[in-house]
């Protein structure tokens, strides 16, 4: 009994202390039963009565006390409010971590370069997502490069981390890159069954980039269409500020209008500590969303409960008769 109440929290403890009057209370009842029953002989006159008084046996009163007793248990724990800390939502079971690895990556407006900066706030990502989301990883340039499927193994994605985004390339592969991501997720099976929402979706993809679409096969827009249809939100993160490519849309609207949407979000940063910030918050939207539940309505409901059948004892359990036995002299 001590490990079930030990899994819940109390929002009023004090009254734990009271369960220790419930066997006092026990003791009590039974001395008063056991007074009562003995009253009548002792007051009688044995000569007069010919035998010892033997009442009649009530069954029904020690049932009734049996479930008072229990039913001022259940109103103590009760008045001392056991709640619980539960996610209103399952974590958000998969992550598609994307990160652009294309030339521009080495520029050095962030410090020491804007891919040295991504992968640190990736590996804080890593390190701080709720352990049972599984992330995977993917690197995007002319190609995209499935680097590492889902898991939960963290040191096999730090050192993938570590080991496969430290050369850079040319080519930026944005709708691509979210298409990879989006048959990764159905591989790994966070999108079955299908989810109703983006919203209610297992599988999230989140990408860090600093430029326009240049080459591929999948245009952004595309792209987004392709998670939009598998309920997937895209969170999309602008690394630095370039202006994009002539007769393309910029990159932030390119970006803004991925995340609008799939039902993700944007964040633009231009800074080594806005990327950091930018990915806590990532990390917290990905996160479970944890909601304290009230559980005192159980064991009142139960302490009303017995009482009413307390009642029912008395009422419905009939009294036998003792047997008489002599008096002795």
């Amino acid at each position: 009994m001590m490990d079930a109440l030990a899994q819940f929290d109390w929002a009023a403890p004090g009254w734990l202390w009271a369960l220790v009057a419930v066997p006092v209370v026990a003791v009590a009842m039974l001395l008063a039963g056991r007074r009562r029953s003995g009253g009548a002989s002792r007051y009688a006159d044995p000569a007069v009565m010919g035998s010892r008084l033997a009442g009649p046996r009530r069954p029904g009163r020690v049932v009734a006390g049996v479930l008072a007793v229990l039913a001022l248990a259940a109103g103590t724990l009760a008045m001392a409010r056991p709640t619980k800390l539960v996610n209103d939502r399952q974590s958000r079971g998969t992550v598609m971590l994307v990160i652009d690895v294309s030339d521009s990556m080495k520029k050095t407006d962030l410090q020491p370069t804007r891919l040295a900066v991504a992968q640190d706030a990736a590996r804080r990502f890593i390190e701080s997502a709720p352990k049972d989301v599984r992330i995977g990883l993917v690197a995007m340039a002319g190609a995209v490069d499935v680097v590492a499927a889902p898991t939960t193994d963290r040191p096999r994605l730090l050192e993938a981390l570590r080991t496969r985004f430290s050369s850079t390339r040319y080519g930026t592969v944005i709708g691509d890159s979210i298409a990879a991501s989006v048959q990764s997720l159905r591989a790994s099976g966070a999108l079955t069954p299908p989810p109703a929402t983006s919203a209610d979706s297992a599988g999230r993809i989140l990408l860090i980039t600093d430029g326009a679409q240049v080459g591929g096969g999948v245009s952004p827009e595309q792209g987004a269409q392709i998670a939009a249809a598998a309920r997937v939100p895209v969170y999309t993160i602008m690394i630095g500020n370039d202006p994009g490519l002539p007769n393309q849309a910029t990159p932030p609207d390119t970006l803004g209008a991925i995340a609008s949407t799939t039902g993700g979000v944007f964040a633009q940063t231009a800074t080594a500590d806005d990327l950091r910030r930018v990915f806590a918050d990532m990390g917290r939207v990905l996160a479970p969303d944890p909601k304290t539940v009230d559980y005192a309505w159980v064991p009142a409901a139960a302490a009303l409960g017995l009482l009413l059948l307390a009642g029912a004892a008395l009422v419905v359990i009939p009294a036998s008769e003792r047997r008489a036995r002599p008096a002795t002299a």
